[in-house]
């Protein structure tokens, strides 16, 4: 058969050198075209050609570049290459910049003769590279073999632990090694220690049949005999082999002899601490998988990198029925929460310290539970760290159940406003803070004017309702930072904190915030009234505010001194005609 048509990458950025080298080489060669050195370098990592013309002046990627980088391709790096440029620019052209000059040359593209000639020199000289590396390759490897060869005669008989026998092509013992004879003498059989060797492999085998576990015997004969007749190209068994103190357990493997035709290698290796290791670690496994199956909680075993090895059945209940090996453990952990899980983990892995987390978990159904997990560290004999161990607990209901118990500890149930207790630890806050910044704070004491009324006249559950209403209002009325609390009954606290270094200032800040407060509480109170059974109705009720109001700076009166004046001034508004603020004025100079 011919030799199939050389096959040329060109890489040209102009069109006309193009169609030229299309004129002059075929159809002598198969070409390729390639306009830019990006676009060549990528044909040719998809299909490399057996020589590639380069343009040098590309102004993309000069033909340097486009050669360094072919040249770092290990695919590509013996290719030869011919560099084209013009008749002016070939004298200036540097060859130091090309990675391998010794298969580069420069010729113009017009010479047509030239650049075949050229072309047909450098295919030549890599067909005879190839051919001279692949017959250096062949005597490397006859050589490798043969020195495995003379290694193999010299040493594996004798260097191996294994109990080893060669066995001729019509079974009979040509050679075993030390291990063998000595496994021999240990078990009561010197004459097969010393006279191995021209026996056949049969006759020992059919001698241990007759004794307990004989079937095991058979059945490595008839192994041996099917390598040999190559019915199968390898044979292992594993077998018991009981003396009267101990257990043991073996393996027995046949292989082919190298040269074909030559016997087999029966090697015995005693496996007696793997069998023993492995019984042990399925005890272990046994228990461990009792003890975490029958567990509340999550039991998770991790590689190093966070994949899971092992996951309890309890995790159907957040994942569904799946299989989870091999999977990320930090995939289905909340957005907002897996950096820093992911970081705690890694943290772990470095140090073998466990952490104690808190996180949210998205479940199969795209649910949130909020997982508590402990980690800690299986390690190697060695010390190193192999795996890490993750148990973990869902406290979505438990910490429900504390947010709810501390919510109706410190909140109205009402109006979910701050109740008295939480009232006062935020005034002490808030009073703590203008020691510390110098700015005054403002306590507000609001009574809704003619809530009684509403009441008698269309009972408790409207009266409530319009509690409500007054308290989404008077949360519209302060900053974030501000405090609104239900004090009790038709009572309200505001804390407004952080007003001014100056006592002016901040009465006028707090003024406008109480005026704000008074002028939305006196809007008209639309409220609807939703009974089962029946149409909604609404009641259209109108309610003002009294508002007594007091500075406090520094700790200069108590908690509950700032409440009393607060509440004194709040009256004095509704004696002198309700729907009105009063301030806390100082007297003798004492607040």
């Amino acid at each position: 058969m011919s030799n199939p048509t050389p096959r040329i990458l060109a890489i040209d950025n102009r069109l006309a050198n193009l169609l030229t080298l299309r004129a002059t080489l075929t159809p002598e060669f198969e070409l390729q075209f390639a306009s830019s050195g990006t676009q060549g370098l990528a044909m040719a990592a998809e299909s490399p050609p057996d020589l590639i013309l380069i343009d040098l002046m590309m102004s993309e990627m000069d033909g340097y570049e486009t050669c360094r980088r072919l040249k770092a391709d290990p695919r590509l790096q013996d290719i030869p290459m011919i560099f084209l440029t013009e008749l002016g620019q070939a004298g200036t052209a540097c060859t130091e910049q090309v990675p391998s000059p010794t298969d580069t040359v420069f010729t113009p593209p017009i010479l047509a003769e030239i650049t075949r000639r050229r072309i047909r020199n450098l295919l030549h000289r890599e067909q005879l590279r190839r051919a001279a590396e692949k017959y250096r390759k062949h005597l490397a490897t006859r050589e490798q073999a043969l020195l495995e060869s003379e290694a193999f005669t010299r040493t594996i008989l004798n260097s191996l632990t294994e109990n080893l026998a060669v066995l001729d092509p019509q079974g009979v013992i040509v050679s075993v090694n030390r291990a063998w004879q000595r496994f021999a003498e240990e078990n009561g059989a010197p004459g097969l220690a010393t006279n191995s060797v021209g026996l056949s492999y049969r006759s020992v085998c059919m001698a241990a049949a007759g004794q307990p576990g004989g079937d095991e015997a058979l059945q490595a004969w008839a192994g041996i005999v099917a390598v040999l007749t190559k019915t199968q190209p390898h044979f292992s068994h594993e077998y018991a082999c009981n003396s009267p103190d101990r257990a043991r357990w073996f393996r027995m493997r046949v292989d082919p002899m190298l040269t074909p035709g030559k016997g087999v290698v029966v090697v015995h290796e005693d496996i007696t601490p793997r069998k023993q290791a492995e019984n042990a670690l399925r005890e272990q496994e046994a228990f461990f998988r009792l003890i975490t199956e029958n567990l509340e909680g999550f039991v998770a075993v991790l590689d190093i990198e966070g994949r899971r090895v092992y996951n309890s059945p309890s995790y159907a209940r957040l994942l569904g029925d799946r299989n989870l090996c091999g999977t990320s453990s930090f995939t289905d952990i909340h957005p907002a929460d897996r950096e820093r899980v992911v970081g705690a983990f890694h943290e772990t892995v470095a140090t073998g310290i466990g952490h104690h987390l808190e996180f949210r978990f998205v479940t199969a159904d795209g649910g949130i539970r909020l997982i508590e997990s402990r980690g800690g560290v299986i390690r190697d004999d060695e010390g190193r760290i192999k795996r890490v161990v993750v148990v973990s607990h869902d406290v979505t209901e438990r910490k429900a159940a504390e947010e709810q118990i501390h919510h109706l500890a410190f909140y109205d149930a009402l109006t979910q406003l701050p109740n008295r207790l939480l009232l006062n630890d935020r005034l002490q806050q808030s009073m703590a803070a203008s020691k510390r910044n110098a700015c005054y704070g403002a306590l507000m004491f609001i009574d809704l004017d003619d809530f009684k009324p509403v009441n008698d006249r269309h009972g408790h559950a409207v009266g409530d309702l319009l509690l409500i209403e007054a308290a989404n209002r008077l949360k519209t009325c302060v900053r974030a930072a501000d405090t609104v609390a239900r004090f009790g009954g038709d009572e309200f606290v505001v804390i407004l904190s952080d007003l001014h270094v100056d006592k002016i200032e901040s009465s006028a800040q707090a003024a406008i915030v109480a005026d704000k407060i008074r002028i939305r509480l006196s809007e008209p109170y639309v409220l609807t009234i939703r009974c089962e059974g029946s149409t909604d109705s609404i009641i259209e009720h109108h309610c003002t505010a009294s508002i007594g109001v007091t500075l406090f700076h520094d700790h200069v009166a108590s908690r509950d001194d700032l409440l009393k004046r607060a509440d004194a001034e709040m009256y004095q508004a509704k004696q002198a005609g309700r729907n009105l603020i009063r301030f806390h004025e100082e007297k003798d100079g004492v607040d």
